[in-house]
């Protein structure tokens, strides 16, 4: 069974190739109910022997819920979402709660990722820096290598506005991915305040989005990490 943990992921983490990504929008503020159902289902298992953790998050308005889940081997994930009736899809929150007109949710995914590039602030220097908010935001793409060149083009955008040195108050990390079929670029971000996560994305994102295109999307915080087993027992 896996382990439940208050931490959140490791988004570094050198035993993970690739990740799955999940979203539910609700028509109601009880994502926190979701994300219960959502963790209490996960934790029953079993899980894929290459799933190594899942993360889940609640948006800040309480009305979606966000699932990442990390896995070792790209192909296995690759495999597991090409079975309609694995855990990947019957675990995701849309198919726990039912989606639809009637009944209000509308999700996203599961799609899989890799980590593009990490950008990280120079503000924070506590040794382990515990976030407490994570902005996320997704971005169509044409294919691959244009998305490839939309991340680099916007973080050179930032560092022409703002400098290299990314001294932003609160600012952990910034996560930039790219699917694995390259249509999408998911950033997820690491803040230690939704305060600061909010003026900086007023501040720095909105002007350069603006040319670049999309929005900054919605904060999100924590819930609950679930660690495979065979992974954390040393």
């Amino acid at each position: 069974m896996p382990v439940a943990s208050d931490a959140p992921p490791d988004f570094g983490r050198s035993d993970v190739e690739a990740v799955v990504v999940t979203t539910a929008s609700l028509p109601k503020p009880n994502a926190a109910e979701l994300a219960d159902t959502v963790a209490a289902r996960w934790q029953a298992g079993p899980w894929p022997a290459e799933q190594v953790a899942l993360s889940v998050f609640i948006g800040g308005d309480g009305t979606s819920v966000l699932t990442y889940a990390q896995w070792s081997s790209r192909g296995a994930l690759e495999e597991s979402l090409r079975d309609h009736g694995s855990v990947s899809w019957a675990n995701a929150p849309g198919a726990l709660l039912g989606e639809g007109a009637d009944s209000g949710v509308r999700t996203t995914g599961p799609l899989p990722f890799g980590i593009y590039r990490t950008v990280r602030g120079t503000a924070v220097t506590e040794e382990n820096p515990v976030p407490v908010s994570f902005p996320v935001a997704f971005f169509t793409m044409a294919d691959e290598a244009s998305a490839a060149a939309w991340v680099d083009g916007l973080l050179s955008a930032e560092e022409e506005n703002e400098g290299d040195e990314r001294a932003y108050p609160d600012a952990i990390a910034a996560n930039f991915h790219v699917s694995l079929d390259g249509t999408q670029v998911l950033v997820l971000s690491e803040w230690l305040s939704a305060e600061a996560a909010s003026q900086h994305i007023a501040d720095v994102w909105d002007p350069i989005l603006a040319h670049f295109g999309g929005d900054a999307g919605a904060l999100y915080r924590h819930h609950t990490t679930l660690n495979a087993l065979e992974k954390t027992a040393d």
